[in-house]
Formats: C-alpha cells, structure tokens, sequence
C-alpha cells in the first residue's frame, strides 16, 4: 500500500474507531502509530524525514515481534508512541520535531534490543527487569524514595510505570525503550534521570539516580 493511500485509509478509520480501542493488543498498537504517523504526510512544518523513518522502524519491528508474544506493558509502551505522534499534529515545528525525535529515538531503542537479542528464541522475554540505586554521589544511599518510569514527554504525567516498593534498591519489569525516571523522596521530586533502556540486549539492567 502507497503512503498516499494510507493517509486515505487512516482518515477514515479515525471517523469510525475511537483511538483508545486500537491498543489493546500488539497489532492495534502497530496500526495505531501508523495511522497517527500517516496523518502527519505532506502536513506542512511536520519534518517529514522524520514520519517516513518512523513508519519503516514499526514495520521493521513488526516484522520482528510478528509471531512473538509481548507484554501489556510492551502493548501500552507503544501506544504511548503513538499519542506522542498525535500530540505533533497540533505543535509549533521546533516542539512537533522534538516529539518525533523522541518517538524515533524510543522505537530505535525496541529495535536495538531486538537485534541484540536475535540469536535467542522468540520465547525469550521481551521486557527488561530493571532495578533502581538511589544514592548521593558520595556513594551513601538515599532510602524510601517512590519510583517511577514514564515515556519520554509524559514526564509530568501521572506515574505510567511506578515501581511498587521503595528504593534502595527497587525492581520492576519495563518494556525497553526511552524513559523519564522520576524519584520521589516525601512526595517531592529529588532528581530525574533520562534512560535508554534496552540497547545491549540485557534482560537485567541497573539504573542509578544521584540524588542532590
């Protein structure tokens, strides 16, 4: 299918379903971003080097994930993607490609990790366990701080991926990807920290926040 033609098809899809209905599983998500992406063709201040780069990494990680499993968490990750894209639409230029910046960088990160991972089946985990150190940079921790991941530009956003106990350390499980971690020390923010998570392949990372 030409992209002129999935511009077509996408304009009319978006009359007839409600965008929240296309995330619940991989293959809505995947139709979600390529729909979001094709209404940003030929749309003028949209850096559209930009959107064709971020339809052919979805179809490449179509590909690859096509007959593997995922997580919800894997499925939400990517529909948070796609509501970046949708928040491009209506953006001044220099912030609509900051947005599509980040949408490619945290797609490339999923492909990074898929790459990495390639000579293992495809029953091996597509999530990463992640485990948070809070502590000063004199190396003295920092305890019951509240974590939290949430996707590059969602950062002041409700938390999208608390981690369910307190630091330090803490562990949760998150779809690689981009990431604003967020730690919380008596409900204030104490520092924040941008991550990519997933670019060797490691299904264990550790991510280390210094606190002022």
């Amino acid at each position: 299918m030409s992209r002129f033609a999935l511009l077509i098809c996408c304009l009319l899809v978006t009359v007839i379903i409600p965008a929240t209905a296309m995330c619940t599983d991989l293959h809505g998500a995947f139709f979600y971003i390529r729909r979001e992406a094709a209404l940003l063709l030929h749309r003028d201040g949209i850096n559209q080097e930009a959107v064709s780069s971020i339809l052919d990494q979805i179809s490449d990680l179509q590909d690859i994930l096509q007959e593997t499993e995922v997580s919800p968490a894997y499925v939400r990750s990517l529909g948070y993607q796609a509501l970046l894209i949708r928040r491009a639409r209506g953006a001044p230029p220099e912030e609509a490609g900051a947005i599509l910046a980040a949408v490619q960088d945290d797609i490339a990160t999923k492909l990074r990790f898929e790459w990495a991972v390639a000579e293992f089946s495809a029953a091996r985990t597509r999530d990463i366990e992640v485990t948070v150190v809070t502590r000063r940079h004199d190396g003295t921790p920092v305890e019951r701080m509240y974590v939290y991941a949430n996707p590059v530009f969602f950062r002041d956003s409700d938390p999208i991926y608390p981690f369910t106990g307190l630091s330090s350390p803490t562990t949760e499980v998150l779809p690689p990807g981009k990431y604003d971690f967020t730690a919380r020390l008596r409900g204030d923010v104490a520092q924040r920290l941008s991550v990519r998570l997933g670019l060797t392949g490691d299904v264990e990372e550790e991510v280390v926040i210094l606190v002022d």
